[in-house]
């Protein structure tokens, strides 16, 4: 059996103990939230700071709360049970809760440990900043982050974690719901970065889609636009469910009924994946582009504004323009997204800027991702939430031409 640590207490620690332990019910203080001050719990315990540094450092040395800064501490095990069990000191744990202080981030983690990312604009780059930041947001809290390739849970990877029974599980891509489902069964608190995961009842973390198009219609209007096209240039099959799409075109319909502009239908291109040299697929994918839109400017005429599926569609709905004799910084404004053009590998080939862009803030969704599993409040100024389940994380409106963002405040470095 592995061993472990106990606390043994004096009569005054014993009585500062169960003090410490009414101040945590009566201020509502839950595992992975931080301890008021050293000032303040002297006041409110009515001990000495000695003997208050010395419980601290005695439940910090079982377990109970960690140190995560000079003058910060967080909780660990808000019940302070019985003698004070520290974890297991064994390193292989064999209790059937081995992965308690662990939250379990179901990604790419584990696979991108030994494989450098040479391309950091695309979706990839995207999931892995959110991954990065619930990473560093739950090792903030208390816990520690355990990386899972979602590949692993679709075989006997899934059942042995859900046997460990972990902290809590993050899903940063929608996979495995038979392991999701079966996580929120048996109790275990779930959370999802994908609006897929809905119908299994696993709260879920994103960027409101709806509201950055519904804004970025708007800009456009706002600068006399009247005939606003959108070229949806998607990857595989544009059979593939892709809720955040159907967002972008409610608030595009929605931005267009308020203002009373008549929306125009949008062009939906198939993207297949080539591996290829990036100038190729630059100008292979600008052909593919060229030749829908010349269909579309046959019936409907020259458009004021195209908005794009991301950034980097938007350099090569730029290169389709020049294919027409259509400037895209004179004839044409280029509205982009997810502010990675300037580290996109295109930059290379071309000058372009996009007019506007979004910035999805990801660094803030990896960190609500962790405070809606932890049932932390999290940031009222840029989250709003329905029903307790769906958590929308309010976007930026980037000028690519200037340095402040339209909406909402400074993002995240």
């Amino acid at each position: 059996m592995p061993q472990t640590q106990t606390i043994g207490l004096t009569r005054k620690r014993a009585t500062a103990l169960d003090q410490f332990k009414s101040l945590l019910l009566d201020r509502k203080i839950g595992r992975g939230q931080r301890l008021p001050s050293e000032r303040d719990l002297c006041n409110d315990l009515t001990i000495s700071r000695g003997l208050l540094r010395t419980l601290l450092d005695d439940l910090e040395s079982v377990g109970v709360v960690r140190r995560v800064s000079a003058h910060r501490r967080i909780l660990i095990d808000p019940s302070c049970t019985g003698s004070i069990k520290a974890m297991p000191t064994s390193s292989t744990p064999t209790d059937t809760r081995a992965l308690e202080g662990v939250i379990a981030l179901l990604g790419q983690r584990g696979r991108r440990l030994d494989q450098q990312i040479e391309d950091r604009a695309g979706t990839a780059a995207a999931d892995w900043e959110v991954e990065q930041h619930a990473n560093l947001h739950a090792i903030e809290s208390g816990y520690h982050a355990l990386g899972v390739q979602w590949e692993r849970l679709e075989t006997d990877g899934g059942r042995w974690l859900l046997s460990q029974r972990p902290a809590g599980m993050v899903a940063l891509r929608n996979v495995a719901p038979d392991v999701l489902r079966q996580a929120v069964k048996i109790g275990i608190p779930t959370v999802a970065f994908s609006e897929l995961n809905i119908a299994l009842g696993v709260p879920c973390v994103a960027s409101d889609h709806c509201k950055a198009m519904a804004a970025l219609t708007e800009h456009a209007i706002a600068n006399g636009a009247k005939k606003i096209l959108r070229i949806w240039a998607v990857s595989g099959s544009l059979d593939n469910k892709r809720p955040w799409l159907g967002q972008r075109d409610r608030g595009y319909m929605q931005a267009c009924k308020e203002h009373g502009i008549t929306p125009l239908p949008a062009v939906r291109i198939p993207h297949n994946l080539v591996n290829e040299p990036q100038d190729q697929q630059l100008y292979r994918n600008a052909r593919t582009i060229a030749g829908y839109m010349l269909e579309h400017l046959r019936e409907h005429g020259k458009m004021d504004v195209i908005l794009a599926t991301n950034d980097a569609a938007a350099f090569e709905i730029a290169q389709a323009c020049q294919l027409l004799d259509i400037d895209p910084n004179k004839d044409v404004s280029i509205y982009g997204y997810d502010n990675i053009y300037h580290s996109h590998s295109y930059r290379q080939y071309s000058d372009f800027k996009p007019r506007m862009t979004v910035d999805k803030c990801n660094s803030i969704i990896g960190r609500t991702l962790i405070d809606v599993l932890m049932g932390q409040p999290t940031d009222t100024s840029r989250v709003s939430c329905d029903g307790n389940l769906n958590h929308w994380v309010e976007p930026l409106l980037i000028d690519p031409a200037s340095t402040t963002p339209i909406v909402g405040t400074t993002p995240e470095q």
